[in-house]
């Protein structure tokens, strides 16, 4: 340009800057679920918890209390305690899997079956049965390292008590029941938890973290724009349960770059980083104008300078 040549009359040019030129960027944070199928979790207990959960056999001193009455003013007995030998096997039906907030159900039907035997005969082998529902309300946890913890508790309930009628009373034996299912609710919470730290997580959130260094095409063309994005932690803020998928909220946060031009290079991915937790708030930075190659550019300002 004459105005830039001294010997022209203009002024000298200035210095041509050497230093590469400033790139906008800005930390931005996508949402990235990630779903888990817990059905395998129903199958894993399926296989590990017997049908039958208990059987019992074992001799009573008193399955019926002595009868006793009241004759010149004094209670006299006048049948005596009757011992028996109780038998009988709880067994369990298939289990179910639901959600309920962010807890994981498993329902676990329980069927108790009893006889009380007797040597006079006198019981003459009742048999007694029962129905109870035992539920596994487990929470889950997601810990730094990415390992999946259970948290399991145990509650049930008889919805019908095992027990017989004789001599006009109620003989229960829920007590023997619940001595033999102590136990096994303790198995069921072990096996619970064992096989929710089966769960793989980390294999599926180390997978999107590496596709995650990447360049994003926000523009085909007239002109490209590009947006590359450089992770820098990964953020955790709870789960929810869809049926049988375990729902993880979880965000990538990391520094977005906008180029006017071609594709820019990914940048170059890190191991996946340890959990944070912090309830991710999506949001994305998208700043113009920025440094473009003028090649790209100079089409879009001619038709501008034309149409003017």
């Amino acid at each position: 340009l004459s105005a830039c040549d001294p010997a022209k009359g203009g002024a000298k040019a200035p210095p041509r800057a050497t230093d590469a030129a400033p790139m906008p960027s800005q930390r931005s944070l996508i949402a990235v679920p990630i779903d888990a199928d817990i059905a395998p979790l129903k199958a894993q207990l399926e296989r590990a918890l017997p049908k039958t959960l208990w059987t019992i056999n074992q001799r009573e001193k008193a399955c019926v209390a002595p009868q006793r009455v009241k004759l010149f003013g004094k209670r006299v007995k006048v049948t005596p305690a009757i011992p028996c030998t109780i038998v009988g096997q709880v067994t369990r039906g298939a289990l179910r899997l639901r959600g309920e907030g962010n807890e994981i159900i498993v329902d676990m039907p329980l069927h108790a079956t009893v006889a009380a035997r007797d040597i006079g005969g006198v019981l003459k082998g009742e048999t007694a049965t029962g129905a109870a529902l035992a539920h596994a309300r487990i929470r889950i946890d997601l810990a730094p390292d990415w390992r999946m913890q259970g948290k399991a508790r145990i509650s049930y309930g008889w919805t019908k008590a095992p027990g017989i009628d004789f001599l006009g009373k109620r003989i229960t034996f829920t007590d023997q029941a619940d001595a033999k299912l102590a136990p096994v609710v303790r198995d069921v919470e072990r096996e619970v938890n064992r096989e929710i730290g089966k769960i793989n997580i980390r294999a599926q959130a180390a997978e999107i973290w590496r596709q995650s260094f990447t360049s994003l095409e926000l523009n085909r063309q007239n002109p490209p724009v590009w947006m590359r994005v450089t992770p820098q932690r990964i953020l955790y803020g709870g789960y929810r349960l869809n049926g049988n998928r375990l729902s993880l909220n979880l965000g990538i946060e990391g520094v977005t770059e906008t180029f006017v031009s071609e594709r820019p290079e990914n940048p170059e991915s890190v191991p996946l980083p340890k959990l944070v937790r912090e309830m991710p708030h999506p949001h994305l930075d998208i700043r113009v104008p920025v440094v473009a190659d003028y090649e790209q550019l100079q089409p879009v300002i001619d038709r501008a300078l034309a149409k003017r």
